[in-house]
């Protein structure tokens, strides 16, 4: 991923729906960090921002530091999808999960400059997915077990009803067989229906004991008076209809204590020639069967309302066969109606023709590759004919061996997000023409008024004119200081390398700062030979804004020394002062975009803090590296160093 635009960076950082943290490649120092990263990470702002991220996240360095090295050696991405991990979140240890990605983000040059931490807590799907797997595996169990026991069911019923009706047939035999039955049994006999055998499956279900034997039912359990399954009991001994009920809710008293379960049971009518005598209860208990169902369909409603909260389109596509299934929001995504049938091939019909190539090419190697796919694109609706940008994240799922494998993927419309970045462009370019215009007018009236208060000999005027003067060219500064901040980001700044000697550029800028800084002593140490290869005039701007920069926060009349060595193979230049210092908390964060020290003594030197920004943005496109050597109230060393050639 490049990083040249440190503007779509920052946003893409601040703005993202998932956490992300920046780390500084060559000191895995977090640079950037959001609020989404922080809260997942359980650990205040100042424990993750500027510090070394090992150091933040210690309880898990042994196991994830080399994946860190890799991406920064190679260049090449690392991604872990739920990884499990144990975490001190909020001083206290927590097992999560987490889907993470190391990015590594590379100049134009191809280096590792930065390595972003894209992390997304999956702790709660993870857990209802696997909560939903259980539940599904034991529901899968429950039924088979349930559709044994039915079997059984019937077969015992139908061995019963042979062994009551038949006369021949031995009652200690049908006795046996009863208490032997893994199915709950009961006989009742008469109007009164008399308990008359039963078992101890029988005696669990009701939580009661053997005493219950010669007692009518309603004896027994007479909070069973006038439900409804009482009532089909006695139609089943008047009619002799055989009544089957399924996961039926029966609430009674069990060892002292009101119950409600679920029960699987049959009636049948027993008959001593050709009339009904009683009747044979069978049943089982499903309620665990019935609350498990019933949380994985919770688990899934969760889930899918989570989904439609986050405006997220869902989709999924057969690998083999190609076929599409996609949400209602999927195709609102795309343009289409919800009653459309709608194929891949059409989705990517939709796609600007821009990106059409890069979207067929991404998804064909998930599909085929495995590969994890994210992209951001901009789709034309079908119907509206709307723009919307949207970023899609998905893999392959490997469902059986049977049924192959399911392309999962998500959309989001991030287009708001893109409308707001290319408002702040077009803001920039406006303003670019807008205060350069102006200001090149103003100091061509100071110019003439000059000239004028000269032919005069208005001394006072051309003092003002002056001051004035000088008030304009501070501000053409910092108007062209935010434009090359506008043509950086934008990749607008066109680098120009050439083979030039650092001695030569060294004698030109002593020369020009001796004739603009009489407020401070220079000092320019010899410097030998030492040929590089990079845009001189870039460069030279980089060496002019640390000496103004130096200039600005060290006292009139002390001294400020430049040199340039070679060390390393490399040409190391230095802008030493002996000014107010850096703070050890604002250190690192100099050479980010508008930042500025908090020290009471720069509240009233101007500036925006994009110098230093530049000059760190410029060093970095030669594959060079800028830093600072400090002491709060001792001055400050500036150092950049650049290949030799």
């Amino acid at each position: 991923m490049n990083v040249e635009n440190e503007k779509d960076l920052l946003n893409l950082v601040m703005t993202a729906p998932i956490g992300i943290c920046v780390l500084d490649a060559a000191t895995l120092v977090c640079e950037m960090v959001n609020d989404t990263f922080i809260k997942v990470a359980g650990k205040p702002y100042e424990a993750i921002y500027g510090q070394y991220h090992w150091d933040s996240f210690a309880e898990v360095a042994p196991f994830y530091e080399a994946k860190m090295e890799y991406v920064v050696k190679e260049g090449k991405p690392v991604y872990c999808e739920e990884e499990e991990m144990m975490l001190i979140r909020h001083g206290r240890e927590e097992t999560i999960f987490i889907t993470f990605v190391y990015m590594p983000l590379k100049n134009k040059e191809g280096k590792v400059k930065k390595v972003a931490v894209w992390v997304l807590e999956n702790t709660m799907r993870v857990k209802e997915r696997r909560a939903v797997q259980e539940l599904n595996e034991e529901l899968t169990v429950a039924n088979e077990e349930l559709a044994a026991s039915n079997d059984e069911l019937v077969t015992t019923r139908n061995k019963l009803q042979e062994a009551l009706t038949e006369a021949e047939i031995n009652r200690a035999r049908v006795y046996e067989m009863i208490q032997s039955s893994p199915v709950a049994i009961l006989v009742q006999r008469g109007e009164d229906l008399v308990i008359e055998e039963f078992n101890q499956p029988f005696l669990e279900i009701i939580g009661r004991d053997s005493s219950i034997k010669g007692k009518p039912s309603l004896e027994v359990m007479p909070e069973l008076v006038g439900s409804p399954v009482i009532d089909l009991i006695y139609q089943t001994y008047r009619t002799g209809e055989e009544i089957k009920l399924t996961e039926v809710p029966i609430t009674f008293n069990k060892y002292g204590k009101p119950y409600e379960g679920y029960f699987t049971v049959t009636y049948t009518a027993l008959k001593e020639n050709g009339q009904i005598t009683g009747i044979l209860q069978t049943g089982m208990e499903v309620t665990d069967q019935v609350h498990a169902r019933s949380k994985a369909m919770q688990a899934e409603e969760s889930l899918r309302a989570a989904i439609d909260a986050a405006q997220l389109g869902t989709f999924s596509v057969n690998t083999q066969t190609g076929e599409l299934n996609a949400a209602t929001r999927t195709k609102e995504l795309f343009g289409f109606k919800p009653e459309d049938d709608i194929t891949v091939a059409g989705c990517l019909n939709q796609v600007r023709e821009d990106y059409r190539a890069l979207v067929g090419s991404i998804f064909e190697k998930a599909t085929t590759k495995g590969e994890r796919a994210e992209v951001d694109f901009p789709v034309i609706g079908y119907h509206d004919g709307k723009l919307r940008w949207l970023r899609n994240v998905g893999q392959v799922q490997q469902i059986s061996k049977h049924t192959g494998s399911i392309y999962t993927g998500v959309l989001l419309d991030i287009t708001e997000q893109v409308q707001n970045e290319q408002r702040k462009n077009d803001f920039i370019g406006m303003v670019s023409h807008e205060l350069k215009t102006p200001l090149t007018s103003m100091s061509g009236y100071l110019q003439m008024l000059k000239i004028n208060a000269k032919n005069n000999e208005e001394s006072f005027t051309n003092v003002l004119a002056d001051k004035a003067n000088k008030q304009v060219t501070k501000m053409t500064k910092l108007v062209n200081g935010f434009l090359n901040v506008s043509r950086l980001e934008a990749g607008k700044t066109y680098i120009e390398k050439t083979r030039f000697d650092m001695a030569d550029l060294l004698k030109e800028v002593e020369q020009e700062s001796e004739a603009m800084i009489t407020s401070h002593r220079l000092i320019f140490h010899p410097v030998e030979s030492t040929h590089v290869m990079a845009d001189k005039d870039k460069i030279g701007q980089v060496i002019n804004n640390l000496i103004s920069n130096a200039v600005k926060y060290s006292h009139i009349g002390s001294t400020i020394t430049v040199a340039c060595i070679q060390k390393d193979g490399k040409a190391q230049v230095s802008v030493k002062d002996e000014g107010i210092g850096i703070k050890p908390e604002d250190k690192d964060k100099l050479f980010e975009r508008y930042y500025r020290a908090n020290n009471t003594t720069t509240t009233s030197i101007a500036g925006f803090g994009i110098g230093l920004y530049l000059c760190a943005e410029i060093i970095q496109r030669h594959d060079g590296s800028i830093w600072i050597e400090t002491e709060e109230g001792k001055g400050s060393t500036f150092f950049f160093c650049l290949p030799v050639v």
